[in-house]
């Protein structure tokens, strides 16, 4: 999927579809649905009356999976060596997970803020993160693939 789009297939292609072009959009977009199916699986499992716990874990693990390839699949399609891109992957996603852990003990335990203020501020910075990584180092196209 194309980054840019010429002044005339502006007028020839519909605002939505020139908005899927670009990969912000379309990782935001993976997120948006990760983030579902973490809910919806720890849902699932919680009504079964698994330990929320263990419910929680596997939605995290299932979101994670549909992260993965959600990203390698629409955000930044291409042919990559899987095992390398996973553990790019893998690597970026235990960086998110220090920096959460980072952005939230600063904001509550040195500003004072309240723990959810803190985990949203985390998830911006996250996010920004994630994106960066993932489109110059993760999912990068090169001789490996």
């Amino acid at each position: 999927m194309s980054e840019s789009i010429s002044a005339g297939d502006r007028a020839e292609v519909p605002f939505l579809a020139r908005l899927f072009r670009h990969s912000l959009v379309r990782f935001c977009l993976v997120g948006i649905a990760s983030a579902a199916v973490d809910v919806a699986v720890t849902a699932f499992f919680l009504h079964l009356g698994v330990h929320y716990n263990l419910a929680a874990s596997l939605g995290l693990t299932a979101s994670v999976i549909a992260n993965f390839l959600g990203h390698a699949r629409f955000t930044f399609p291409g042919k990559y060596f899987w095992p390398a891109t996973l553990a790019r992957y893998l690597v970026v996603l235990l960086a998110n997970y220090g920096i959460t852990v980072a952005v939230m003990t600063l904001g509550v335990e040195h500003f004072a803020v309240h723990p959810l203020l803190a985990k949203v501020v985390a998830v911006v910075v996250v996010a920004v993160h994630g994106y960066t990584w993932s489109k110059l180092w993760i999912f990068r196209i090169s001789s490996e693939a």
